[in-house]
């Protein structure tokens, strides 16, 4: 089932002091947030994704982080949508048994050298259990909505955080893809898998 939320508040909300980068605000969603439909605004102007705000989609207390000042006087209204997960997810087991370990690599904070030159830390979270697959020539018949021959996907578990367009994926021979598309597949409104499009990097 899909929710519908609105975040009406002000930076006051926010972690960190009145004036700073890098603030984030947490969510109060109970079950992943989707990026698509999701619509962030500071003192009335629409915010752009990876350039003036950056979201940790989780499947709980998702975090915005806004990577330019934010004052507490400033308004923040966040229009977000989250799928309930589906605790008994039928593929979910299967992930856990024939998955492949990998490893989410997320862009944390923004930051400024004394020069003004711009670099990201990264936050690495290990151990995760997900499906590599490509697609083959029995998917060159491409409608909207579906991928394409030769795409490389990872299948991710119903309750998996972190698995959106600001992570990479690495697996254990080293190899690293960045995530470029997300589809929650689902059964009866409750998401049975998360589907990562990649490019290998």
């Amino acid at each position: 089932m899909v929710t519908i939320q609105t975040f009406n508040g002000s930076g006051a909300d926010c972690s960190g002091s009145s004036g700073d980068v890098n603030r984030v605000l947490t969510l109060s969603n109970t079950g992943t947030t989707i990026q698509s439909g999701m619509l962030v605004y500071a003192s009335g102007l629409a915010l752009a994704l990876t350039t003036e705000y950056t979201v940790s989609h989780k499947s709980s207390s998702t975090e915005i982080t806004f990577l330019n000042r934010l004052w507490d006087d400033m308004t923040i209204v966040v229009n977000y949508y989250f799928q309930e997960p589906d605790s008994d997810s039928l593929i979910n087991p299967y992930i856990d048994e024939y998955g492949e370990v990998v490893t989410l690599i997320r862009k944390s904070d923004k930051t400024y050298s004394d020069w003004g030159d711009e670099s990201n830390t990264e936050t690495r979270f290990g151990n995760i259990k997900a499906v590599f697959n490509v697609y083959g020539t029995d998917a060159l018949f491409t409608t909207e909505g579906r991928f394409n021959n030769g795409d490389l996907t990872f299948f991710f578990k119903s309750t998996q955080d972190y698995v959106d367009i600001s992570s990479k994926v690495e697996r254990a021979n080293g190899d690293t893809y960045e995530i470029k598309d997300v589809r929650a597949h689902g059964m009866q409104g409750g998401v049975q898998v998360r589907e990562a499009l990649v490019n290998k990097v």
